[in-house]
């Protein structure tokens, strides 16, 4: 195999949702995920003093095309990595340092929502566990859409209402195993 670029080996990275105050609900675009291997969301909250029963969830909609088109939940998520900073009381809202590796968290059954933090985590994780800054990664397999629907485009929708004070948050994804890679993708929207 020649040295090929990042995005030549079928890599892509979206910019889904800009970093902004969690205390709004955030809606990212749909993306097309008919001609990769898996997807990754990776979502990022920042620490905020004071929120120990902070709680961010995330739900997963799947459609048959970019506008939504009979959108509905995408129970698609088996998997997820979290990786949790230090207190923010100490002002490094933003440092994930503190841990020194991920966790792993593999679900018993398939789900499109998913509760991360200390007020109703029904997966049994502590990530955003007073108001500590986290990391979180989902694996999405494309193939765990509803494909035979005709469902090919998922979206994210995170809602952070708990949050005491702003709390900065934001998402991306990466996409791998593209079956037509090239040095600069077309866009998956």
């Amino acid at each position: 195999m020649f040295n090929a670029g990042l995005f030549e080996q079928g890599v892509d990275i979206i910019p889904d949702i800009v970093p902004q105050d969690g205390n709004t609900d955030l809606t990212g675009d749909y993306i097309n995920l008919a001609n990769v291997d898996r997807a990754y969301l990776v979502l990022y909250v920042a620490g905020g003093a004071g929120d120990a029963e902070d709680c961010v969830h995330v739900d997963l909609d799947q459609a048959t095309d970019n506008g939504g088109t009979s959108a509905k939940a995408a129970a698609v998520v088996t998997r997820y990595w979290y990786k949790q900073g230090a207190d923010p009381g100490d002002n490094s809202a933003g440092v994930l340092t503190a841990a020194t590796q991920w966790t792993a968290v593999e679900l018993t059954t398939a789900a499109s929502d998913i509760n991360f933090g200390a007020d109703g985590d029904s997966l049994g994780t502590s990530a955003d566990d007073g108001g500590k800054p986290v990391m979180i990664v989902l694996e999405i397999l494309p193939e765990n859409l509803d494909v035979d629907g005709g469902f090919t485009h998922v979206r994210n929708h995170q809602e952070a209402d708990t949050f005491d004070t702003a709390r900065i948050m934001c998402s991306h994804w990466v996409l791998t195993g593209s079956a037509y890679a090239k040095a600069i993708p077309n866009s998956a929207l």
